[in-house]
């Protein structure tokens, strides 16, 4: 009994590593942001879709860091911090 225990463990280990990656692809494949002439649009969901509309007069600071597990794929971490 102990033993068939044992010998499921690594398959839930990777099917849950595989559903968590792709629960993080999905989020951030559905993740959208547009800069427009006058605003910030950030766009967002797959089922409960949000909009986000942040003109530009209301940004205040924009927080830019950079881990370093993120530089191998030239992505940044932004922060935005807006009035109001």
């Amino acid at each position: 009994m102990n033993e068939s225990r044992f010998t499921y463990f690594p398959i839930i280990v990777i099917v849950t590593l595989l559903l968590l990656l792709l629960s993080a692809w999905v989020q951030w494949f559905f993740f959208i942001f547009e800069f427009d002439e006058h605003e910030l649009t950030v766009k967002k969901g797959i089922f409960n879709k949000n909009q986000l509309h942040i003109p530009f007069e209301r940004i205040q600071t924009i927080t830019r860091t950079i881990p370093f597990y993120y530089q191998p794929f030239h992505v940044v971490r932004m922060q935005i911090d807006t009035s109001g």
